[in-house]
Formats: structure tokens, sequence, C-alpha cells
């Protein structure tokens, strides 16, 4: 079958292979190839229904997500052409390809409208509702139709747009698919700019052959080190792969590298093929005008020259002329003049430089056939190769990047008042040209702000590093400019560096750029610095200040003390606002985000899971009294420990007692166990202080027992409460001064403040980021048990604790330090990967906790701060440790820097992902390394910790690892009712089997991995229940009366008695306040996990109902409910007043 049309391939191979992977980036989002069709097909009815014909011009400006790729084919199965818009570009220079172009529509987003001139255009953003319902009509279509617009630089000053058609393109993409096999083709790297003409091969191949296209921002995108599917070739251009291998950060999936762009040099072609898994190294030539290569050269493993640009593409012919257009003798050099079937139409709106440079061919056998004048000298070798020996003009290659000098050179005369301009690149390091500005004016030129206004018209990579003023231009004895003898520019004065940010990033300067001396006024560009290393930068300044810039604001402000002013006030922007004091004017108050997550477990499942417990022996007889002063002392201090919670029409809400009774419990003799029979039981949340004391005083020692709810504790809080209560206890049992830091902020502080951040427009970054990372979640759990989960459990548990061995600790940590990464870091690709093992399910989710202590102002308050980050990671069998190390990193660093939001909020932005499965935690394990501030305790000896066990489990599994007397010890606590204690061992064997392993082989591959446990769960909970019922009405008074509160809490019309609550996105707050409106209408005694067991109105009106005691009760209440909502506004008004006049009898 002949095709005219790119995504005709594409349907054809989306119909062999639909649920194959078309698109995927690193985290592991996707495009099946189904999906691809779909949604491409939807998007192309909906451009279609705004006019868009073929042979329309349509602009598209999109960040690099696979929706780039879908509306891409959007446009071309529209008939239409696509006109790439970097959202890096200048505006004025997009503002000029649109005109140019005459496009009809832009396709955006949100995020990319400040750099378009939308007021001059139709666009269409996809971020807002558009329609999904068209059906898309497939156009005629004819192959000469443009499938895209790709403007290069112009020497008049202004870029020119190059003509490709869909011929042009599937004569390119056949030659491909027949050159790269299957295994090269399954996962290819899209790292190019769709402004350039690599980026044809990166995306189409993969779509036209079965492949999958791997999506990153550009080829140094750190998340490029993990992503989860192999990329097996990389298509780029030599000085970017070569920084590749200078941070060994080449993939150690890929087999083969195409190289373009640039001169290949032998020297990177060998290091390539040491590589142990390069197989295949290309040298590939070709201009736009030629659709992306014309010539390539497999360069041999055991090459001793520097490599050729080959023989022609199938279908391509190239001839070497001289002057005056005749052949020249072999070995000869002359112009390389490219012909066949990729030669491009020509260039939009030019027809005279068309005809400048699409020749007819002489010796063409299909009439009107063109040949392009490429300006490249070249010649052949001895051995019939071409080799590319530079160009005739103007042009220059740097870094990849094609550039007409002429074009920088009038842009600069338009806005700067000189007599003359000459741009030049000049090479002041090996194999790294620098471009340099030359001016002639009558007057001083400001050459920064030039410099800056020419960022506005130009792309960064066009922007001159060094800008020097002459007097006037070297000439020659004949009167013509002379290029070598402009002189070379100086270096500026170094002024000496002096925030603390300039010298943090004056060290990542030098590293980098090698360069020793540096000042406030240093320039990147002029050091060196160009588009390939300043990702290096960007990389590195994320790492420290957890911070994204603009490269197009670094390169308009190129100066070391300028990019330390913009980390700066990136992080004023960013930073928290000083916290304001809370003005406690009433006696209820907000509960924080994960007070609420705790309470509502609290009802739940009402246990000891969220006791934090923890036991001491003093050697020696503790002062009683003394003791209890103390504590009081603390209540008094710290308002969390005299707050509780109460629920208040139907809202939970905190309330702090002035003076709460408490007292020390004391039992003499008595032991650990015994105080924890007395003290470790489930607290009443509406009953402060949740916090007891037990004292068992012996002959030769003291055991002290502290037990304090977690809504009112963490970790954290627990060091500062032991410093002061140390303190406290010395004063009152030595009789002296109490001498305790004035307290500038307490908790109810922090809550406002947490409430107010999240008011402010970081919020909807917050849930961006968390939406994005955790979309397409599986919701089934990952891990085995050994117990099917059930509806009512009550939430036991149990714990385990095994010593790590120290010497793999250590190991452990010298391995984290080499690889800029933290001993935590490491623990989780181990837990990652024994999870892999046992799960066999490359998608993970693994959670932690994050103090939440991000103002200092905060970090001597009592109380529950923590939050919970799901980290989620992609393994695979060809992943090495270091590998999955370095994704581990980089998932955490993102996740540490968005750990703003809740948890509470992030599982509500992915329930619909989860299909809102209330039973299934969307986190089943924990990894928490145990590095709170800790404090010791003095009550006049030094305290010893002593081991307590656990009752109850927070959730399925919690690993968690903390510093003991002999090195770090792991406990695993886990949920009895799920697992059996062999199961949990074997998991315990698994990790420190693992963690030896990844001490000993770090570039060892997860497939490699033993594991040491014997493991026999079974998939129990691996089925999500099903629940499809036929939708009904509500039928009864009562089914009626509980649609109505279902309606007011969660604003949405009920009409199937069979919806779940939780999945009509309900939460754990809207169902406190159903259970609140039935205990106040229906005078029913309910409670919140009745809601849970009976998610449906059809379930709870039966359960309602079952007690024939109540029955009769609560289905006349709902029927005299109804009743009264049937009532005219006057009927109800008199019988109002009725009532009140009742009421005001004696």
């Amino acid at each position: 079958m002949s095709y005219s049309n790119i995504t005709q391939l594409v349907t054809a191979q989306a119909n062999q292979t639909p649920a194959a992977w078309a698109v995927q980036t690193p985290t592991g989002y996707g495009l099946t190839f189904a999906d691809l069709e779909q949604q491409s097909s939807q998007a192309a009815a909906y451009l279609q229904h705004l006019g868009v014909q073929p042979a329309s011009v349509v602009g598209i400006c999109l960040r690099r997500t696979p929706q780039l790729i879908v509306w891409m084919l959007a446009i071309l199965k529209a008939g239409a052409t696509y006109l790439p818009l970097d959202p890096a570009y200048p505006t004025a220079r997009l503002q000029f390809m649109l005109a140019d172009a005459k496009a009809l529509l832009v396709v955006s987003e949100t995020s990319c409208q400040a750099a378009l001139p939308l007021n001059t255009i139709e666009w269409v953003l996809i971020d807002q509702p558009w329609s999904r319902e068209l059906a898309w009509r497939e156009p005629f279509y004819h192959s000469a139709i443009p499938a895209y617009i790709i403007y290069t630089s112009g020497s008049t000053g202004q870029p020119k747009g190059v003509l490709i058609s869909h011929a042009n393109a599937l004569t390119f993409l056949a030659w491909a698919e027949t050159t790269f096999s299957v295994a090269e083709r399954a996962g290819i790297l899209a790292a190019t700019s769709i402004n350039f003409d690599l980026s044809i091969f990166e995306i189409f191949l993969p779509l036209i052959s079965g492949g999958t296209l791997v999506l990153v921002e550009n080829l140094l995108d750190p998340a490029l080190f993990h992503s989860q599917h192999p990329i097996c070739l990389i298509n780029s251009v030599p000085s970017a792969v070569q920084t590749l291998l200078q941070h060994t950060a080449l993939p150690s999936s890929v087999l083969t590298v195409n190289l373009a762009g640039e001169p290949l040099s032998l020297r990177l072609a060998q290091q390539l093929y040491q590589q142990p898994n390069i197989q295949r190294v290309f040298n590939l030539y070709g201009p736009t005008e030629a659709t992306t290569y014309a010539t390539y050269q497999l360069v041999e493993r055991t090459a001793s020259r520097p490599p050729a640009i080959g023989q022609p593409l199938t279908g391509t012919t190239c001839v070497i002329l001289d002057a005056h257009y005749h052949p020249v003798a072999a070995k000869d050099v002359g112009e390389l003049f490219i012909a066949g079937l990729g030669v491009a139409q020509g260039y939009l709106q030019r027809p005279d430089l068309t005809a400048e440079r699409f020749l007819p061919n002489p010796w063409a056998t299909t009439p009107g056939e063109r040949m392009y004048k490429t300006g490249d000298l070249a010649h052949w070798n001895a051995a019939n190769e071409l080799c590319y020996l530079g160009r005739n003009d103007q042009q220059v290659k740097i870094r990849g990047f094609r550039i007409e000098l002429g074009e920088i050179e009038a842009q600069i005369l338009r806005l700067a008042p000189l007599q003359a301009v000459v741009v030049q690149p000049i090479t002041l390091v090996a194999d790294d040209p620098q471009l340099t500005a030359y001016l002639v004016a009558n007057q001083p030129i400001d050459c920064e702000a030039l410099r800056a206004s020419l960022a506005h018209h130009v792309p960064s990579y066009m922007l001159p590093s060094f800008w020097v003023q002459l007097a006037e231009l070297p000439l020659t004895p004949n009167g013509k400019l002379d290029r070598a003898a402009l002189p070379c520019p100086d270096a500026p004065i170094k002024q000496p560096l002096q925030s603390s940010t300039e010298q943090r990033l004056a060290i990542i300067w030098r590293e980098i750029l090698g360069v020793e001396q540096l000042g406030r006024e240093s320039n990147f560009l002029q050091l060196g610095g160009h588009s390939l290393n300043v990702m290096q930068v960007l990389k590195r300044i994320e790492q420290t200040w957890q911070l994204q810039l603009s490269i197009t604001r670094l390169f308009e402000q190129p100066t070391l003390a300028a990019w330390a002013r913009l980390i700066d006030q990136q992080q004023q922007a960013f930073a928290q606002a000083e916290p304001q004091f809370y003005q406690r004017t009433t006696q209820l108050h907000q509960l924080s985000f994960g007070q609420q997550r705790l309470w509502f477990a609290e009802q739940l499942h009402p246990n000891t899971a969220y006791n934090v417990i923890h036991a001491w022996r003093i050697d020696a007889l503790l002062d009683a009294v003394a003791l209890e002063q103390s504590w009081l002392r603390l209540i008094e201090r710290h308002e969390m420990l005299r707050s509780s919670i109460q629920l208040i029409a139907g809202i939970p809400q905190q309330t702090i007692m002035l003076k709460p009774v408490w007292q020390l419990q004391s039992a003499p003799q008595a032991s650990l166990e015994y105080l924890l029979r007395l003290l470790d039981r489930p607290f009443d949340l509406a009953q402060a202080p949740l916090l007891r004391v037990g004292l068992a005083q012996h002959h030769d020692h003291a055991i002290m027992l502290v037990v304090i709810h977690h809504s009112i504790i963490d970790a954290w809080s627990l060091g500062v409460l032991w410093a002061e209560l140390s303190q406290l206890y010395a004063s009152f049992f030595e009789n002296q001064p109490i001498q305790l830091p004035s307290q500038a902020y307490d908790y109810l502080d922090f809550v406002a403040w947490q409430r107010q951040q999240l008011d402010s427009a970081c919020l909807a970054q917050l849930q961006t980021y968390w939406q994005t990372q955790l979309a397409q979640l599986d919701p089934l759990p990952a891990l085995a048990t050994d117990y099917p989960r059930s509806t009512h459990m009550q939430g036991l548990g149990i714990s385990q604790t095994y010593q790590l061995d120290q010497q793999v600790i250590q190991a452990l940590q010298g391995l984290a330090n080499a690889n800029n990464a933290s001993l935590f870091m490491l623990l989780l690709a181990g837990w990652a990967s024994v999870l892999y093992q046992r799960t066999q399910r490359s998608d993970l989710l693994i959670g932690t906790l994050s103090a939440g202590r991000e103002h200092a102002a905060f970090e001597r308050c009592v109380g529950f701060f923590i939050n919970i980050l799901p980290l989620r990671l992609h393994c695979a069998a060809e992943q090495t440790w270091l590998d999955l190390l370095q994704q581990t990193r980089m998932v955490a660093l993102q996740a540490y820097q968005h750990q703003a939001l809740p948890f509470e909020q992030i599982v509500a932005n992915v329930a619909h992902e989860r299909n809102n499965q209330p039973q299934i935690p969307l986190i089943q394990s924990l990894l928490v390394l145990q590095n709170a501030p800790s404090q010791p305790l003095v009550l006049g000896a030094p305290a010893q910790a002593l081991a307590t066990p656990i009752q109850a489990s927070k959730t399925d599994l919690v690993l968690l690892v903390q510093p003991a007397a002999t090195g770090y010890q792991l406990t695993l606590e886990y949920a009895s009712e799920l697992f059996v204690a062999e199961s949990i061992a074997a998991l315990a064997s698994d990790f420190q089997a693992v963690l030896g392993q990844m001490a000993q082989h770090p570039t060892s591959t997860l497939s490699a991995v033993q594991l040491a446990g014997h493991w026999t769960a079974e998939h129990y909970s691996n089925k999500l229940p099903t629940l499809q019922p036929m939708a009904a009405p509500p039928q009864t008074a009562l089914e009626q009366t509980l649609a109505d509160m279902w309606q007011e809490v969660l604003g949405l019309s009920i009409d199937n008695i069979h919806a779940d609550f939780f999945r009509m996105g309900g939460h754990s707050l809207n169902a406190t306040q159903v259970v609140s409106r039935m205990q106040q209408l229906l005078q029913v005694t309910t409670s919140i996990r009745m809601l849970f067991d009976y998610p449906t109105i059809a379930q709870l009106s039966q359960h309602l109902l079952a007690n024939q005691a109540q029955a009769e009760r609560i289905n006349k209440i709902a029927t005299a409910l109804q009743q009264i909502k049937t009532m005219s506004a006057s009927t109800k008004q008199a019988l109002q007043q009725k009532a009140a006049g009742r009421i005001s009898q004696p």
C-alpha cells in the first residue's frame, strides 16, 4: 500500500500493535499506540472543527510531554502543516515566524502563553476545555503537501522557512526503517527540539515502525539516567554526546549512537566503542533542505582515520561541482550539491532565495527535479566516501546549530547606532568556538544592554559570547575585511565574589567550565559556556538550591553576579512567607492537614496505632515531685500538650485547655510490661491532655514510660521535649531558676501559616507536580499478602527488629557520597529492588516522611508536622544499582522540593486515578531513615532507651532504619491481619541481602539480585472489588434523605443509590460531615467506619433498617424530612413561628 501522509503509517502501526508503548517519559508515564491514535484523532477532529484544512499552517508551542506528540500528529491528520514554535525563543522571532508562515492558529498551553503574540492570532489551549466528541474525517492527502516548516538562520537578518513535504519525510523514514534494526528502534531517545530536523528521525521513526519514543527535555536531562523504558538509540550532535561521556551519563542500554550536525572526531567514535554496550556508531550529514540527512557512514570499530560522511541515502544523489557547476575530478575539492527525493520544496515566501539555492538538476531523470546548493566544501576520498571540509560562505555550525553570521550582524545593526558590525567565531579553548561581535561606532556602546536586547530577537545559541568595540575594522591592502586581524577579546577585570550564593555558584562554574579565577563579572559565555554545558550548570543549581531557572534568562544576563541574583530572587519568590502570629480569639481552632488525617484514622480504627511510646531506664532514684512539676511546666509551655479534638457541626476542631488536670502515674516496683498495660491504651481525642507518663521506682533504678498521641507530637518534637525535660528536672531537683528559651511561635501559628501557604499561588504548582508524578498509577497493591484484605480490619500490628551489618552501612555511605546522594536514597534503591523482584512490577510507589518544618520559625515547636511523600520509582532488569540510585536521588529531591502539599491533598488529587478504593492504601510500604535531631534525656543520670512492642499498625508495612548504640538497626512494623511473621522475616532477609550486594557490586544489574528470604505470601489482595449494579434512583424516604445529605456534602446530584460515596469524590472530611448529619437528623448512633463498610445509599439504608427497634423511628423521621422539603416557604415559616410560640409559652 502506498502512503501520502506520515500519519497513515502511524495508524497502520497502531492497528498492528495497539497495546505497545508508543510514547514514554522516563518516569513511565506515556501513551500506547491505541491511546495515541485515539487522542490524535480527537484532536484532529477539533482542529477540523476550527477550520483547519489540508495545507493550512498550524503553529505548535507546547512543553515536551506526550501531548506534544499527540498534537503534532493531529495537525498532520487534519492534512495541515505544523510550524514548530519553541517556547524558549524570543517573542519577536516567534511573531515573525507566525506572520511569515501565515499560520491559521496556534496550538499551545497556559504555561507557554507568555512567549506567544497570541493577540494577533487564534489559538487552542490544550489544558483548557475543548470538545473531544467530534468525529474526525480523513481528508484527501497529497504527498506534495508540506508536513512541516522549519526555520533556519538567514543571512539577511531574518530566519527562512524550509518546506518539507510528506513525500520528502516518507522517503527519509523508509531509509531509516531499513537501516536500523528492530532492537535499535525499540527505544529511541527524543531529546531534540521540534524546531530542528533531527527531531523528525527521533519522533517519527519509532512511531511508524513499532518502537517506543522516549521523550525528555534534552540530552542532558537528569531524567534520562533513570528511564523506565530502555533507550537503545541516541541521535544527537558530537559535542552533546561528548558531554554525556564526560559525566558517565550515557545510559547502559544504548546500542547505537547517531552523530550529526558537526564534524565527528575519531577520538569520540573510539570513546563510544569503549562503552561495553555500544554496537554501532554512525556519522551522518545533511542540511534541513535535504530532509534531515543526506549521507551516512557506519564508523568501524577499528577505524584509524577521521570518519567520512559516507554515502548518499537511498533515493539521494550527491555531486561535487566547481564554481562553474562542472563536476570536479576525483579527489578534488568542490561544492557539494544534493539531489533526489529528499530535497525540500524550497523556502517559504522566498522565491528569490529558492531560485538561488535550489537549481535545476542537469543530470535528473525526472523532469523538473532540482538539486540543493549546500555551500559545503567536500571531496571523494580513495575509498569513494564523501569527506566534509567546511563552508565556502559565512554560515557556521557551532555545537550542531546552523548559524548565518549575517543574520546576527543584521539584527545588531537594527538595535544600535553602529557604523559597522562583524560577528566572527573565535576559538580560545580547543574544539570550543565562541561567537564574538566586533562593533564600530562614534560613541561608547553599552554592550551588556545591546546583548540583552539582542536576546529578544535571536535564540540563545546565536548570542555572541564576547563584545568588542573598535575604532575601525582591520582591512586587507585591497580594502576587504581582514578577519585574521580581528583582536581577541580581553578578559574582564575580576571583582571579588561577595554573597554566599556567588561563592557556591562559583564552585559549580569551576567544576564545569574548568576555570579557577572567577569574579562577580565573570561571563559564563566568555568562559566557554554554551547551550550544552549550561544544562549541567542548571542541573547542579537544581540540586543545590532546589530551583529551576530559565535558560533564556541566564543567557540574557550571563555574569556570575547576575545568575546569583536570579537564584536569590527565585528563592525569595518561593520562600515561605514569615509566619504571622495567629490570633487565638476563640476556643476552637482548625486542625493541620496532618492532624485531620490522624483524627480520621482514629475514628476508623480506634486503637493504639498512633500512640507514640518511649520507655527509659534511669540508674538512679528519681524525685517524683520534681518530675511531675517538670511535665506540668512542659504542658503549660507547649499548647499542643493541652490540646484535644472536638467534633463541632461535623468538623473536627481543636481546643486548648488553660490548665488541664494531669498527674504523673506512679507504680512502685512495677515492670515495664505492667506500665504498658496501664498506659498504652487508646486515647479519647476529645479529652486533654493526650499524654500519659508512668514512673516505676525500684531500689537501684527507675523506669519512666511516656505515651503521647501522635496528633500532638512527632520525632523532632520529642527531641525538643527531652532537652527541655532534662533542664526542667535539674532546675526543680536542685531548686534553681528555670532558664528555658522563649517561644516565638507555637503549633497553632503553624496551622494558620500552613493554610495561608496553600491559599497562595504556589498551590496550583504543587498540585500540578503531584498529579503529573502520580498519573496513571496502578491502584493494585504491589506486595502480596498472606491474608486477604478486608474492610473489617482492626489495624492490628507487630514489629520485628534486626541489626544491620555496619560494614555494609559504611560501604553504602561511601557509595552515596561518591554519587552525591544520601544514605536514604541508597536504602530506597535497595527496598525498590526487593519489591521489584518480589512483585515483578516495574512501577512502584514507596512512601517516606518529611519533617514538615520548612520554616525555621517552627524548629522549637512541639506538634505533629510530619508529611508523607509518595516516591514513584521505575525498575527494569537491565538497570544497574547505580542507575537506580540516580533515579531515587532525583525523585527524592523533586519530592522534597514539592513537600509543602499535604499528603491528604495529594491523595485527593489522584483519587480518580485509583478509582477511589478507600480500603486500599495509596502507599503500601513506608521507608523511614530516622534522622531527626536526637537529644539525650538526663534525669539525675543519663536515661537509657528501652524497647517497646507495638500492638497496632499505621499502614501495611513500615521499614524504620535508625541509629542505635551499635550502629543502625532495622525495624519492620507490619499489619498482622495481612502478613505472617515468616513473610516479614523473609523481607528483612531480602533487604539486608540486597544492601550487601549493592555495597559489593554497585554496577550489577537488577536481574542479578539474589534474594535471601523464603517468601510464602500469595496475591490475595490483587483483585479490586467490582461494583457494577444497575443504576437506580432513590425510592424510599430514607434513601432520598441520605441522597440529600450526600448532595449537600459532595455538591453533586445523587441519582443512583448504588453509587459509591468515595468513588464520587468523597474523602475523610466529607465522610465526617455525612455521619454528623445522620446523627443530627436521623437521631442514630453511628460512626465513620459505618460509611466505609456501607459506602452506597442502598447498603447504608439496608444496614440502618436492619435493627427492628430503630427502623420504624428512622422511617418516620425520614418521611417527615421529605414532607418538610416539599412544603412552600410560607408553610415552613408558619410552622417555625408556631414552634417558636410553643417554646416561648410557660
